[in-house]
C-alpha cells in the first residue's frame, strides 16, 4: 500500500502500487518479483515503471516487440545480455534501451534487480493475467498460458541464440549504455547531466538523463507541467516539495511529479546521482541550441525574454536552479 503518493521506497515491497510474483510451477521457484510503482496515462501512450529482481539462474527468452519500447536500469548483479546476435555483460548502474523489433535475451548469472520504464507495452499483463488464469484453472501450466496468451500479447519470441551468440565488449552493442557512457551532456555550477536515451529512440516521448549533483543545487518548476516527471534516486538525497507535501528522497527511491504540478528539489548530500527517466523537455535541442547562440550571438542571452522564449519552444518547465549558499 502506498504511503507517499509522491515516493515509492523500492527497498520495501509492499510501497506500491501493485505487486506480482511470478511463480514456475514446474520448477518450483519464484523466476521474478515485479512491482508496479507508477502506471502514466496520457493521450499519447500508456507508460508503467517497474522494480524488478530476477534470480540467478533465470532467463528471458530472445524476442522483440511489436510496438513501444522499454528502458532499464541495472541495479546490483549481473547477467548476460543478447542483443541482434551479439552476447554480452551488463553491470550496475548500465543502461539499457530496446525499441520496437529489437531482439534480445537475458541470463542472469547473479541474483540482480533492475528500474524498468515500459512505453506502450503493458508490461505487467502478463503477471496480472497470468495470475488470474492460475487462480480460476488450476489446471493450467505455465507453458498452456504462454501459448494461448502469445496470440494477443505485443511480443514475438525467436530461436535462442544464447549458445551460439559471439562475446563483445557491451561498448558494441548501441542499446546498452555503460554507466560512464552518455550519448550528450552538459555541465552548470552544481551539476552535471549527462543523456542516457534520446527522445528520437522513444517514439519522440521522453528522454532520459542521469544528474550528479553538488549538495545545495536546487532546480525548481513554478509552470503547470501537462506530463508530470519520474525521478530514480540512486545515491545520495535529495529534498522534494510538491506544492505543501515535503519529504527526502533517498537511494533506491522513486519520485512520482503529478500532471500539472508545481514542485522544487534541492539536494542534500555531494555527489547525489538521480535519474530523470520521464524528461518532458526536449532538454538535448535546447542545451544545442543555446550553445549555438551563445557562440554566434552571445548578446541574445543576456535577453530574458528571449531565453524563455527558448525555453517555452522546448517545453521546459524548469524555472529557477542553481546552487543555494
Amino acid at each position: 500500500m502506498k504511503k507517499n503518493p509522491y515516493l515509492t521506497d523500492l527497498n520495501d515491497p509492499d510501497d506500491c502500487i501493485e505487486k506480482f510474483v511470478d511463480f514456475d510451477r514446474d520448477a518450483g521457484f519464484i523466476k521474478e518479483r515485479m512491482n508496479l510503482i507508477v502506471e502514466i496515462l496520457e493521450p499519447k501512450g500508456t507508460h508503467e515503471l517497474t522494480y524488478s529482481t530476477f534470480y540467478k539462474g533465470d532467463y528471458a527468452g530472445y524476442h522483440m516487440a511489436k510496438f513501444g519500447c522499454e528502458s532499464m536500469i541495472v541495479g546490483p548483479g549481473e547477467m548476460e545480455v543478447i542483443v541482434r546476435g551479439k552476447k554480452t555483460l551488463v553491470h550496475e548502474g548500465d543502461v539499457m534501451h530496446f525499441g520496437v523489433y529489437n531482439e534480445h535475451e537475458m541470463y542472469w548469472t547473479q541474483d540482480t534487480p533492475w528500474v524498468g520504464f515500459f512505453h506502450n507495452m503493458n508490461i505487467c499483463a502478463p503477471a496480472r493475467n497470468k495470475k488470474w488464469a492460475a487462480d480460476h484453472n488450476p489446471e493450467m501450466n505455465d507453458k498452456d498460458f504462454a501459448d494461448v496468451f502469445s496470440a494477443t500479447y505485443d511480443s514475438i519470441g525467436l530461436e535462442g541464440a544464447m549458445s551460439i551468440a559471439p562475446e563483445v565488449d557491451k561498448s558494441e552493442i548501441a542499446e546498452i549504455r555503460d554507466k560512464d557512457f552518455s550519448l550528450d551532456s552538459f555541465e552548470r555550477e552544481g551539476l552535471l547531466a549527462e543523456q542516457k536515451i534520446g527522445r528520437w529512440e522513444t517514439e519522440g516521448m521522453y528522454e532520459y538523463w542521469r544528474l550528479t549533483m553538488k549538495k545545495g543545487f536546487f532546480a525548481e518548476s513554478s509552470k503547470l507541467n501537462p506530463r508530470g516527471n519520474v525521478y530514480y534516486i540512486q545515491k545520495g538525497s535529495v529534498h522534494f516539495k510538491i506544492y505543501d507535501e515535503e519529504f527526502d528522497a533517498f537511494s533506491n527511491n522513486i519520485v512520482f511529479i503529478p500532471e500539472y504540478s508545481k514542485y522544487r528539489f534541492t539536494v542534500n548530500e555531494d555527489d547525489s546521482v538521480m535519474y530523470d527517466m520521464y524528461n518532458s523537455c526536449l532538454t538535448h535541442n535546447l542545451v544545442n541550441e543555446l550553445n549555438t547562440v551563445k557562440a554566434l550571438y552571445p548578446e541574445k542571452l543576456k535577453d530574458k525574454d528571449y531565453v524563455e522564449s527558448l525555453k517555452e519552444k522546448y517545453c521546459c518547465y524548469i524555472t529557477a536552479s542553481g546552487v543555494l549558499n
